[in-house]
């Protein structure tokens, strides 16, 4: 499998999405995925969420940095509770477009395409925050 792009909550756990949209099938929710990925670089999901609240003094749909070597970085597209939130990998998005309100498609470095039923204003808001985060972590003191 390529490098993960997507993690959509389904009925058996969560379907993970590849850049080029190979599929899996995994047994945990994204929440639990994206939290064995923080442990293994040495925190875990809550640290990084209070980290990114924290640094950018927000409080809804915080990202989550799972490592600080590769900067990878997962966002959600809603709040992580709502069961239709898609969490999407940060550095494999490579655009948004979008034809209608409130439905855009996210395409990843590799030109795989998913569509969303979400504005494109939330993708490039939470794309914003992202690299803001990534600004201030690597920020010299």
């Amino acid at each position: 499998m390529n490098k993960p792009f997507l993690i959509l909550k389904d009925t058996a756990g969560s379907l993970i999405i590849d850049e080029c949209g190979n599929t899996l099938s995994a047994a945990e929710k994204p929440q639990e995925l994206l939290n064995q990925r923080c442990l293994k670089h040495g925190s875990d999901i809550n640290g990084r969420i209070a980290s990114f609240r924290s640094l950018l003094g927000i409080k809804q749909k915080a990202a989550v940095l799972i490592s600080e070597i590769n900067d990878e970085i997962w966002f959600p597209t809603l709040s992580m509770k709502q069961k239709d939130c898609v969490w999407i990998r940060y550095d494999a998005l490579m655009s948004v477009k979008a034809e209608k309100p409130n439905e855009c498609d996210v395409i990843s470095m590799k030109g795989f395409a998913y569509h969303l039923d979400t504005d494109r204003r939330v993708i490039n808001e939470q794309m914003k925050r992202c690299r803001r985060f990534l600004d201030l972590l690597h920020r010299e003191e």
